[in-house]
């Protein structure tokens, strides 16, 4: 089916999925269960983060919960931490 717009004169022929999102619209994003795999923790430690506020950010749409990847990349960088040089005895 064909969507026809009419805006400032001049129609616009549109196909009809043209309301529905790009299915790469999300490609930034790991969902909850992507990134539980990836960090190799379980989704409730992931839960548990969030709560302590120790966790990557996160977005919530409804229930699903999704994390940008550039945040996560930034999130893991800004808890590398440098190895403590060994005390001799």
């Amino acid at each position: 089916m064909i969507e026809v717009r009419e805006e400032a004169n001049t129609a616009k022929v549109l196909p009809a999925s043209a309301g529905t999102p790009d299915p790469t619209f999300l490609a930034d994003f790991f969902s909850e269960a992507e990134l539980s795999k990836i960090l190799r923790k379980c989704t409730r430690t992931l839960r548990r983060w969030h709560l302590l506020r120790i966790g990557p950010p996160r977005i919530t749409i409804g229930r699903m919960i999704l994390y940008r990847k550039s945040s996560v990349t930034a999130w893991l960088q800004g808890n590398e931490q440098v190895g403590a040089a060994r005390r001799r005895r």
